[in-house]
């Protein structure tokens, strides 16, 4: 599995993902990495990944569920989606970085016991690893 985080994450927490990722057999880019020269958009870093295939995203950016053009491109690109609530958002750096290697172990379950492009979303707190699904597939 290969995870992206889009330009809602720090790269600082992207690359300390990416150090539990690869020790655990996984990959991890993120868009500042990936584009380090500008901001693609969303609709240009969905369509870039669904081409490669085998990328699961991480994002705080919920814009992508309730813009309608966004949304399809999402739903059409078939890209796994952990959309990290607005909790995450506030939280300092630092609160952010253990509680993502907290969530990594389930996202990694999670996308592949899921049905592909399915869009889960994360709250701060752990509450048992349990997510809300707001979109799967057919």
């Amino acid at each position: 599995m290969k995870l992206y985080f889009d330009r809602t994450q720090s790269p600082r927490l992207a690359r300390i993902a990416a150090e539990v990722l690869v020790h655990l057999g996984h990959g991890c880019d993120w868009s500042r990495n990936r584009y380090p020269d500008r901001d693609p958009g969303d609709v240009q870093w969905m369509k870039d990944l669904a081409a490669e295939g085998g990328w699961v995203v991480v994002t705080g950016d919920e814009r992508i569920i309730r813009n309608p053009a966004e949304r399809a491109v999402w739903r059409a690109s078939g890209l796994t989606t952990f959309f990290l609530l607005p909790a995450w958002m506030r939280a300092p750096l630092e609160d952010q970085a253990w509680r993502l290697l907290r969530w990594l172990p389930r996202f990694i379950e999670l996308a592949t016991a899921e049905r592909t492009g399915t869009g889960l979303a994360v709250p701060l707190r752990w509450h048992g690893g349990r997510l809300k699904r707001v979109w799967s597939p057919r």
